[in-house]
């Protein structure tokens, strides 16, 4: 039996609120104490351990018996679950086991669910109003014959040893919309047909998945190659390479199972069937389409022929990698844009050190009990996300000054040679941009910006190498690439301001949205019908100048 003075001076917790407190002596602990009613379930995690210390969670039931014990979970962070099988207290013990540090307060924080589990037969529904849901002490049968349909916003949570199984003739309905997707937390990844590892589905059974986002736990970290075996890295390899160095720093890794239906419009940037997502996304896409459209091609890199964009990319590689291995090793960087690198490194994974996994009040709308919790989410995105652009930017710039000066710049054909700096002048801008969350409900945003230049709208980017021939141009007295490059920006205006769709790509306009170039217009004075000398002098005349200002910015070492 729990004595009646540890019952009387244990703190009550609440859902979702972290408890903060300091532990000023080796031995001493703090007691707390959680309601659970039978059926539900809690997840309780210890975070913000001081360094140099070692702190135990400890789980007791009414009878005093311990019931869990912690798990080390990503370092530092101590992690316990714990199902209710009957209506009564549950208490809490941390306990500074090794050391202490009475200046520095732990965080003590707690998840609430509601259990499920057994066989199911006939029609079965989840509400979101009565979640979030827990897959508890047994898998989650569907038996043959029998349906369970998962209603838009419901949050089912997979952290467990049981999983969700649909058996032959049983029929799994998640049916998420657009602005409420069923979410999926705690997920592992490397199940089959694009399923979680959780769900586990016979040949037999029917799944529908509408609208659904799925939040996997934190990835296994993986070797990476020393920086200097970039020589040896095919551009086809590269792709996965930065996918992993961004996955590690990212506090989310999801998926989006028909996110969004196919518009055909422009500005629906996310008209995607199925996408991976997690910061820093952005660098992958853009390493992939320099790939796909071939301007980085593995058979010219076997046979060492180097163009500016193969140059660019591969120091870029060469940067992130040196970023980790430094961080990994606790070296100092050798050159500012490396220190830029892992100070974004290291501000991500600062999350996971700091609060273990996502939970499900991290993306709960409107809960009056999370909203520090949201705060402090979002607070730290907003800080990656400038964080994310300032190192890309300042590694992208280094190596793109290097080509001028080596010429590779000027060996590209006309038309890619300019290409090459409104791609400049576009990341740029971007880095400047407010950084809003998207409107897809409980999914966390990516940086999205470079993703949405890539793939969408009037400024889509060329999807073959070198870049496509310009469209004529009126004739007029202007210098003839000067003519070609204005013709192209009034024509790319005018389709825009039309609400048309245009295959070819940016030259120095930064975003795709039309409100964006009205704006541009207005700020310039200029009209479609506007002279060629009027729009040459807004964006021609300033771009290189404009470079030269991006340079100075970025490759300065402060």
């Amino acid at each position: 039996m729990i004595e009646a003075t540890v019952r009387d001076r244990a703190i009550s917790l609440i859902n979702g609120t972290k408890f903060r407190a300091a532990l000023a002596t080796e031995g001493e602990s703090y007691w707390y104490k959680y309601f659970l009613r039978a059926g539900e379930a809690v997840e309780i995690e210890l975070s913000e351990i001081p360094r140099g210390v070692a702190y135990d969670l400890e789980v007791y039931d009414e009878a005093g018996n311990c019931i869990y014990g912690t798990v080390p979970l990503f370092g530092c962070v101590r992690f316990a679950s714990y199902e209710a099988g009957v209506d009564g207290e549950i208490y809490l013990r941390v306990r500074a086991e090794e050391g202490c540090d009475p200046n520095r307060e732990f965080a003590l924080h707690v998840d609430r669910y509601k259990s499920i589990g057994g066989i199911l037969t006939g029609d079965n529904k989840l509400c979101a109003f009565d979640g979030p849901y827990r897959i508890g002490g047994s898998d989650l049968v569907i038996a043959p014959g029998a349906v369970l349909d998962i209603e838009a916003g419901t949050i089912i949570n997979v952290r467990s040893q049981s999983a969700l199984r649909v058996l032959s003739g049983g029929t799994l309905n998640l049916l998420g919309t657009a602005a409420q997707p069923v979410v999926i937390l705690g997920a592992s990844a490397g199940g089959e047909a694009g399923l979680w590892k959780e769900l586990q589905a016979a040949e037999e059974s029917r799944i529908t998945r509408q609208f659904v986002t799925i939040y996997y736990d934190q990835a296994e970290t993986h070797e990476t190659p020393p920086p200097g075996h970039v020589i040896n890295i095919l551009p086809s390899e590269r792709p996965a390479l930065i996918r992993q160095w961004y996955q590690l720093a990212s506090p989310y890794l999801s998926t989006i199972f028909d996110g969004v239906e196919r518009t055909g419009k422009w500005y629906d940037p996310w008209s995607i069937k199925k996408r991976d997502l997690y910061f820093g996304m952005d660098v992958e896409m853009f390493a992939q389409w320099e790939y796909d459209s071939g301007r980085v091609c593995d058979e010219r890199f076997r046979a060492g022929k180097t163009n500016y964009w193969e140059y660019v990319n591969a120091g870029f590689l060469h940067d992130i990698l040196l970023a980790r291995q430094c961080v990994d090793n606790d070296e100092p960087a050798p050159h500012f844009r490396i220190q830029r690198l892992m100070d974004y490194l290291r501000h991500g994974k600062s999350w996971q050190e700091k609060h273990g996994v996502l939970k499900s009040t991290h993306i709960l709308p409107n809960l009056e009990d999370a909203l520090e919790e949201e705060t402090e989410l979002h607070s730290h995105l907003k800080e990656m996300s400038t964080l994310f652009w300032w190192s890309h930017n300042t590694s992208i710039v280094y190596w793109d000054h290097l080509a001028r000066e080596m010429g590779l710049h000027a060996q590209e054909e006309h038309d890619e040679n300019l290409f090459v700096n409104g791609v400049i002048i576009r990341l740029h801008f971007s880095s400047d941009l407010p950084y809003e969350f998207l409107s897809f409900g409980n999914q966390m945003p990516p940086v999205g910006m470079i993703g949405v230049f890539l793939n969408h709208g009037p400024f889509k980017y060329p999807d073959c190498y070198p870049a496509p021939p310009a469209p004529p141009a009126p004739e007029d007295t202007l210098d003839p690439h000067d003519e070609t490059t204005v013709g192209l920006i009034k024509t790319y205006f005018d389709i825009l301001l039309h609400d048309g769709t245009n295959p070819v790509y940016t030259w120095w306009l930064p975003t795709p949205a039309d409100r964006e170039a009205r704006r541009i217009l207005e700020t310039t004075g200029l009209q479609p019908d506007s002279s060629l000398d009027d729009w040459k002098r807004e964006f021609v005349d300033p771009a290189i100048q404009t470079l030269h200002e991006i340079q100075e910015k970025y490759l300065k070492s402060e």
